[in-house]
């Protein structure tokens, strides 16, 4: 690195000092070298860093620091500031003088990141190879990945799949209550989904008359939803069109509302299990318990 006497100070001079080619130079040019005479071509209308210089006039970077120090020296060039050792060819690029840092504390910065830079990656490698060795790690890692697949699955509207993922990682029994509880609940709305996608074929098949393949589905949303009473309705209401047996499903309908205390749709779920079994004396007597509460 130079040093160029400016007024009352020295200006930093390196590979990173942008210069640029002086308005006037209508003199006679024949006592330059053939490297200064393309540096002065290169820097004519647009300045450059030295580092770019040397680049397109292919120096040596300390050759090309040298030959601009005896153009500087010669009035032919100016010194522009302080930027990045590449700048765009960019004619319309306004140049911004960074602040000057001194040399010693520059390297000594780089020097200081790349140290610790390379104290992470050593870190981070000597840590895996450690935890490789730990089977239950590796497990935990397998579980975090599917887990991963999982959600994945479950916001592009997979639902089997989402839930058969997430059942396959409650299955490994390592992660952590937030991430089990999460895999708890897509579970629940990946089967409640798959639940409502089935309902709505089957009672589109309905209205097409198609009642067993209806029906058929049905069982399948009870099977998978066996605890949303809006659902089961609807899927009892299916099965009830093709002449199944839905004795299980409004007795199931019939203890939610009881619990809910919705005395209305619980004396409706009896009235039906009394259609399906009218001589069933314990429901009768239900039926008539539950009449005064409407």
């Amino acid at each position: 690195m130079s040093f160029i006497k400016g007024v009352g100070l020295y200006q930093r001079f390196d590979r990173n000092t942008i210069v640029s080619a002086t308005s006037d130079t209508s003199d006679d040019l024949s006592g330059l070298s053939e490297s200064q005479g393309f540096i002065l071509s290169r820097l004519q209308g647009m300045p450059q860093t030295i580092a770019a210089v040397a680049e397109m006039c292919n120096l040596d970077e300390e050759d090309c620091l040298n030959e601009v120090d005896e153009l500087i020296q010669a009035g032919l060039v100016n010194i522009e500031g302080h930027g990045q050792a590449r700048l765009p060819y960019d004619e319309d690029r306004k140049i911004k003088e960074l602040p000057r840092i001194p040399f010693s504390e520059d390297v000594e910065a780089q020097e200081r990141r790349a140290r610790n830079s390379r104290n992470r990656r050593m870190n981070d490698l000597r840590r895996d190879r450690r935890l490789a060795k730990n089977p239950m790690v590796a497990r935990l890692r397998q579980a975090k990945n599917l887990f991963e697949q999982g959600e994945l699955a479950f916001h592009r509207h997979h639902w089997q799949e989402a839930s058969n993922t997430m059942k396959l990682v409650l299955s490994f029994g390592i992660m952590d209550k937030q991430m089990r509880e999460r895999a708890q609940e897509i579970i629940v709305l990946a089967q409640a989904d798959q639940a409502e996608d089935l309902l709505k074929k089957a009672e589109q098949m309905a209205t097409g008359k198609r009642f067993q393949k209806a029906a058929d589905l049905a069982e399948k949303v009870v099977e998978l939803c066996g605890n949303n009473s809006r659902i089961l309705e609807r899927a009892a209401l299916l099965l009830t069109k093709a002449d199944r047996d839905t004795l299980i499903v409004w007795t199931r309908l019939l203890a939610q509302y009881e619990k809910r205390e919705e005395w209305y749709q619980a004396l409706r779920a009896a009235d039906e299990i009394l259609k399906l079994k009218p001589l069933d004396g314990a429901m009768r007597r239900k039926y008539e318990e539950l009449q005064p509460k409407v």
